[in-house]
């Protein structure tokens, strides 16, 4: 596909980084030279320097043919005028980058009026990336498929975890809970896992589980790792991420401090927020985060806007004794160096917001035997959890998983059929109208026949 990347700023550059391993012809337009320079001999694409408002910079950049605009620029407007403009001269689809809450709150207007087709917000993703983790406290991530029916978590053995020294095939044995390990990340192993009935699980094993929504509880009861209740969550960093998840934790019984380090901003978030506690001080400083509570919070969510100060911040929390530390951390390095020390709650946005384009772009590739619905890059983006919609003309259906011929490191997670979740096993077949979901290292899937050999 022909895409267009107007904005090359963090997210610009992580969705054309994303794109272009994807094998689609990327050009990136961007008002500064250095970094059109930069961008275009790190990835191979080809760069215009300008305003993506401008039709003449949009025209050498190829609108007219192309398939798709994303609009990452700074400014709102500079995004959604950018798209209108794209879409007259010829683009086929546009999308904008609002972070505006007011203009966000206006997205279903603005793209059925300016022919838009998807306006998204990274910070309101990361947000509701961190509420579900804040209501999900015992995992140290969570992704949801099928609407909430099946979710994926990840979780970190110890010593003294049950299904240490089993054998995955053995586990029903050991559980009552019907979960599937689908993911596993090992110490010291650069590569994810995508394990058989064989594999033995170990302490320190960072393992990605699926279940129903309801089975997951069970899980952790058995498993001896259920966290309590989230009750007091201070927020370092009064920005967009931390307004949206205080909205999103209003009527959920959670009390919410917000520290804030500008005065202007903090008045602002007062204003707009009367049933969350602002104080206007700064963060970073030790004093301050122990007078306000630290010690007798349940969790602290590290929001600033410096990756470095957000991973401090977190350690400090974390040696306090706050049993929920969330970190916000976009640099890849800083955020495996960050869990290498302890921080297993880490969240970028831009990561996020990767995964939503990627889901986009894929289920443009629509074929007669699936649609992709969700994508999610997990385990330091060693894997993949996919999922698919089933339609007519898949090879796949009507086959016994026993006899697909599937990849290599690759699983079939979960089926969905008919609202009812199945954990599929060697007799089970696809049917048409399935949801199904898919676990790989196998990057690039766009269609369910891909997982076949």
């Amino acid at each position: 596909m022909k895409i267009i990347i107007v904005g090359c700023g963090k997210v610009g550059e992580a969705i054309a980084d994303a794109l272009c391993t994807e094998g689609h012809d990327i050009s990136v337009i961007d008002t500064a030279k250095n970094v059109i320079d930069r961008v275009s001999y790190e990835y191979d694409l080809r760069g215009v320097c300008g305003s993506g408002t401008v039709p003449a910079t949009l025209k050498e950049a190829g609108a007219a043919n192309a398939d798709l605009l994303i609009a990452t620029a700074g400014l709102d407007e500079t995004n959604l005028l950018a798209c209108i403009i794209a879409k007259d001269m010829g683009t086929k689809r546009c999308i904008a980058r609002v972070r505006d809450p007011k203009q966000n709150s206006q997205s279903a207007y603005l793209s059925q009026r300016l022919g838009i087709s998807m306006i998204f917000n990274p910070e309101l993703i990361a947000s509701r990336s961190i509420a579900t983790l804040l209501l999900t406290p015992s995992a140290l991530d969570v992704d949801t498929f099928a609407r909430g029916r099946i979710d994926m978590v990840q979780i970190k053995l110890t010593e003294e975890s049950k299904v240490c020294g089993k054998a995955l095939i053995d586990l029903p044995k050991t559980l009552k809970s019907r979960i599937l390990v689908c993911a596993v990340r090992r110490p010291g192993m650069e590569e994810a896992i995508i394990p058989t009935g064989s594999f033995v699980l170990q302490p320190g094993d960072k393992v990605y589980i699926t279940a129903p929504h309801k089975e997951m509880s069970s899980f952790f009861r058995e498993m001896g790792i259920l966290s309590s209740k989230i009750r007091k969550v201070m927020i370092i960093g009064g920005g967009r991420i931390a307004y949206y998840l205080a909205t999103a934790l209003q009527g959920t019984g959670i009390d919410v401090k917000i520290i804030e380090k500008d005065r202007a901003r903090a008045v602002e978030l007062a204003e707009l927020l009367p049933k969350v506690s602002v104080i206007h001080a700064d963060g970073t400083d030790q004093k301050i985060l122990i007078d306000e509570g630290l010690k007798e919070c349940s969790s602290v969510v590290a929001l600033t806007g410096i990756d470095e100060d957000n991973t401090i911040l977190s350690m400090y929390a974390k040696l306090q004794g706050v049993p929920k530390v969330i970190t916000k951390i976009n640099k890849q390095e800083l955020a495996e160096m960050g869990e290498s020390v302890g921080l297993e709650s880490v969240i970028s946005p831009k990561q996020l917001t990767t995964e939503v384009m990627l889901t986009y772009v894929r289920s443009l590739k629509h074929t007669k035997s699936s649609t992709v619905r969700t994508v999610y890059r997990v385990a330091n983006e060693k894997v993949e959890a996919l999922e698919f919609l089933a339609e007519s003309g898949c090879r796949a259906l009507g086959v016994p998983l026993m006899k697909m011929k599937l990849k290599k490191n690759l699983l079939i997670a979960g089926i969905i059929r008919q609202g009812k979740v199945i954990f599929p096993g060697g007799n089970d077949m696809l049917q048409q109208g399935d949801v199904v979901i898919v676990v790989t290292t196998n990057k690039y899937i766009a269609a369910l026949d891909e997982i076949l050999e």
